[in-house]
């Protein structure tokens, strides 16, 4: 049994649907209050960013899936909200069912993200190589299903708060 990538950004929706998305872009930390860290003024522990291993490999299958929590087995194509099974019936062109597809992760690699004090954005591929040119944000956010890379910045800086560094598995994939 393959392991499941789930998604439910409206804003990737499309690039799932036609199958032009062929990575993803996943949290490489958790946070931790491990109490190891404190905080002198309330005494308390401070959350702490603990890196995560990488969940696929090369060569992993994996099911896409659309809004895996949810009871629906359907979903609208316009905004990714449940759809009744009578809709998906009667109007299938409307909607789409949960269980997207099946892929082959083909490449996986870590990447930082950060907002300088300009307020521009960055990626670093490792801490050894220079900054990632426009371009190559550009084909990394088109690949992730965004628009444009603005688009994929200002969803990460508001999900994730960018204005301090933080890293990212990506996971390319091929569809089967």
């Amino acid at each position: 049994m393959s392991k499941v990538l789930k998604f439910t950004v409206v804003e990737i929706l499309p690039a799932l649907l036609d199958k032009s998305k062929t990575q993803t872009i996943r949290r490489a930390y958790e946070m931790s209050d491990d109490g190891k860290l404190f905080s002198y003024k309330v005494k308390q522990p401070i959350p702490v960013l603990v890196e995560k291993p990488a969940r696929f490999k090369v060569g992993d299958k994996a099911t896409l899936m659309w809004n895996q929590r949810s009871k629906s087995l359907w979903f609208y194509k316009h905004d990714g909200s449940p759809a009744i099974t009578s809709t998906a019936i009667k109007y299938p062109s409307d909607v789409f069912p949960k269980v997207l597809g099946e892929v082959e992760i083909t490449d996986v690699f870590k990447i930082t993200m950060i907002k300088n004090e300009e307020n521009e954005y960055r990626i670093n591929q490792d801490e050894d190589m220079p900054m990632v040119h426009y371009k190559d944000k550009h084909i990394i956010a088109k690949r992730d299903g965004f628009k444009s890379a603005d688009d994929m910045f200002a969803y990460f800086d508001k999900a994730y708060d960018l204005s301090t560094p933080k890293t990212f598995w990506v996971y390319r994939w091929r569809w089967l």
